[in-house]
């Protein structure tokens, strides 16, 4: 991987994954383009923080919807796997694109497939009332859940 690429990925991950994980930074946080090779492994290491930081989000977001779909032991099961199989591909089309054989743009397009894709597959094993259960998810947001669950007390 060259250092512009590895610049670029970084690039790529602050201003477009992390915020879709929830996650902020400020310019300040933003390794500057490395030319040197210690500057690039202090933006290798911020660029793996900062991933690693996102899966964690991810997973605990993930697990508390799981919780709140009321999921028995083999949808739960079934379901980790399915989300851990589009967090390997989010990470293989990243590869991908910081090695400069897939553009950002086209990227973008597969993980919005693949999210397609796994949702389909999650929510065919999902009964009628977790179907229901998922649409307040979706409106709510974890939080606004855990707000109306504590305001009925």
């Amino acid at each position: 991987m060259t250092e512009k690429s590895k610049a670029w990925l970084l690039s790529l991950i602050l201003g477009i994954l992390i915020p879709l994980a929830g996650l902020s930074f400020s310019k300040a946080d933003a390794a500057p383009t490395a030319t040197y090779t210690r500057e690039t492994s202090e933006a290798e290491a911020r660029l793996i923080q900062l991933d690693q930081a996102r899966k964690k989000k991810e997973r605990e977001t993930f697990a508390k919807m799981c919780e709140f779909l009321r999921l028995d032991d083999k949808q739960a099961e079934t379901a980790v796997i399915l989300f851990e199989a589009r967090l390997k591909e989010i990470d293989d089309y990243l590869t991908l694109v910081a090695e400069g054989t897939l553009k950002a743009t086209e990227a973008h397009l597969k993980m919005v497939e693949s999210f397609k894709k796994y949702r389909k597959q999650f929510e065919e094993m999902l009964n009628e009332e977790q179907k229901t259960r998922l649409s307040i998810w979706e409106k709510q947001g974890a939080s606004g859940v855990k707000k109306n669950r504590a305001s009925r007390g």
